[in-house]
């Protein structure tokens, strides 16, 4: 099919209507440098960095351009010259370029869903009348769903409980768009703060707000959280942090489930087993160590639970036990005092007389008539055992001291002298022959 010509006349007529142009100007040297295609999150800026050409290579001191949405019948959103028509929205999109200088920058503050329903189209317009509509260089905004998230600044130096602490939340994007209303979540508990304001060197902005606290042991692991809503365009974001509060160790030493005050005495039967632990709370984790007299014990360490374990008990296992944790915060130590309960051991028989008192191999000890003698029972137990001493003159004598004193000893008191110690754990006794010296038969061998 061929057109007539006419119907090329006509065609060239409609392009012509369409750049609002002459048919003689040379198009190849009307150009637009401009991202085509331009995605921005709602809420946020974006700022549209353009360049364009002319066919004379340069505009007059009276050029000004506008930016409309659709085409050049449609809405004015930016203007170089407000007067020539005002934009649909003022005071969020703007004409920052410089038609004399060949820019044709544009900005869109608080992005809406709405900015991305048509496209971009420049109008140069210039001394003498003089319109051309770029229409092969429009642009087209996608405007997409809020994702970036605010960014919460947390000191160099670790949190520590019971020092004051501020931490800072900045809003995403940077522009000039109004300023979001910025709140923090502590621990289920929302407040509004102030929104403050940094200028960048080249006029933009970046908004963001401050939370100070005391943050306590309690707070180690909670969640910190800010919320960013940019009330212009109903969009919202939010980030939150897991808080990590240092503190010194916290030790407890258990029992059978039971938490022990300090120097707790604990009564373990001789032959029995307890198991000790200390179980220590601190950020970061502590060494954990057991000792007894300035000696190191081998526990056995679960995460922060040391466990000592005292098997078949003997008196020697009684003393004063000492746990300490540390960290780089503190050093801190607990302790408690084990006492082993035994039976008494066979008692020990010791004599003390003004001329010698000698105990034989045979448990035997010879004492001149007339003569004082004084006997000592003791025996090792715990607890301390009563004493009972069984001799010929009296057949049952109880001796808190362990002691008994004779004098002028007679052939009466020779026999059997039986000591007996006894506590609630058991009981243990052992016997010396008291016998007379024969002074008749001394005097014969003499």
């Amino acid at each position: 099919m061929s057109f007539s010509d006419m119907d090329n006349f006509l065609l060239v007529l409609f392009v012509s209507f369409l750049l609002d142009t002459t048919c003689g100007v040379d198009h190849s040297k009307m150009t637009v440098i401009v991202q085509r295609d331009i995605s921005v999150q709602r809420g946020l800026c974006v700022y549209i960095p353009c360049r364009f050409t002319v066919e004379s290579g340069s505009t007059s001191a009276q050029a000004y351009g506008i930016w409309y949405k659709g085409d050049s019948k449609g809405e004015v959103v930016s203007s170089q010259n407000p007067s020539e028509a005002r934009p649909q929205n003022p005071g969020r999109i703007f004409f920052t370029g410089d038609a004399t200088k060949l820019d044709c920058s544009m900005s869109i503050n608080d992005v809406q869903f709405s900015d991305g329903d048509k496209p971009y189209l420049f109008r140069l317009q210039d001394d003498g009348g003089k319109k051309y509509n770029y229409v092969n260089h429009m642009i087209q905004l996608t405007v997409t769903e809020l994702t970036d998230k605010p960014v919460i600044i947390t000191p160099v130096t670790p949190l520590l409980a019971d020092k004051e602490v501020t931490l800072t939340c900045e809003s995403p994007g940077r522009c000039n768009g109004s300023a979001p209303l910025i709140t923090w979540n502590r621990r289920g508990v929302q407040g509004t703060s102030i929104t403050h304001t940094t200028i960048h060197p080249d006029g933009s902005k970046t908004y963001y707000s401050n939370i100070t606290f005391t943050p306590s042991k309690q707070d180690h692991l909670s969640s910190l959280t800010c919320i960013v809503n940019f009330r212009a365009s109903s969009a919202s974001t939010q980030d939150q942090i897991i808080l990590n509060v240092e503190y010194p160790p916290i030790v407890s030493i258990i029992i059978k489930d039971n938490i022990q005050n300090e120097n707790t005495p604990i009564i373990v039967n001789e032959g029995d087993s307890e198991t000790i632990k200390c179980t220590v709370d601190s950020n970061p984790k502590s060494t954990i160590i057991w000792t007894k007299e300035d000696i190191i014990l081998s526990g056995i360490l679960n995460d922060q639970t040391s466990i000592y374990s005292v098997k078949n008990a003997n008196p020697n296992d009684s003393g004063i036990y000492r746990c300490s944790a540390t960290n780089n915060h503190s050093s801190i130590t607990r302790s408690i005092n084990i006492t082993v309960h035994y039976a008494p051991r066979t008692p020990q028989i010791s004599c003390s007389m003004t001329t010698d008192c000698t105990i034989d191999e045979h448990n035997t000890i010879y004492v001149q008539e007339g003569s004082t003698l004084s006997l000592r029972c003791f025996a090792k137990s715990f607890p301390e055992a009563a004493i009972t001493w069984l001799i010929p003159r009296n057949l049952n004598n109880t001796s808190p001291t362990g002691k008994i004193n004779l004098h002028d000893i007679s052939s009466r008191d020779r026999g059997l002298y039986t000591c007996k110690a006894m506590n609630e754990y058991g009981a243990s006794s052992t016997s010396l022959a008291v016998l007379m010296l024969c002074m008749v038969c001394l005097t014969v061998i003499l």
